[in-house]
């Protein structure tokens, strides 16, 4: 929309309402008029748009010297609007269609460090190639 761009209010009734998605800093005008008057009144508003940062996953793989079937992940997530869950998702390689997701934790705060060992929780079968994704 440019600066001189006229919009339309629906009307219901009493109830005048317009709907946009705003993604920049945006300053608009209303102004009233009707049969008998032509723009009575110019009201000046603002909409300051505050952009989302990008959610932010870092994971590092640790193998056991020990026993070289076991992965031990450590890592950190961040989002500015909060972190709803973090799952592990696996599948065995040339079979992605029957992936597997656990659900490692549901912080719900902005920042979160978990740690998980692979495979202690899962139905994991030996002799296997797979695929894991945080």
């Amino acid at each position: 929309m440019t600066k001189d761009t006229a919009l339309l209010l629906d009307r219901s009734q009493d109830d005048f309402s317009l709907s946009r998605r705003i993604y920049s800093n945006w300053d608009y005008q209303l102004a009233t008029s009707n049969d008998n008057v032509r723009d009575y009144e110019t009201l000046n508003y603002s909409f300051q748009v505050i952009k989302d940062a990008f959610p932010t996953v870092k994971v590092e793989q640790v193998l056991d010297s020990l026993e070289p079937n076991v992965s031990y992940y450590t890592g950190e997530a961040t989002d500015d609007y909060g972190i709803k869950k973090i799952d592990l998702v696996y599948y065995e390689q040339g079979n992605e269609e029957n992936e597997r997701i656990l659900e490692l934790n549901a912080p719900n705060t902005n920042f979160h460090n978990f740690y998980y060992t692979f495979p202690s929780r899962s139905q994991f079968r030996g002799g296997k190639n797979l695929c894991v994704l945080l």
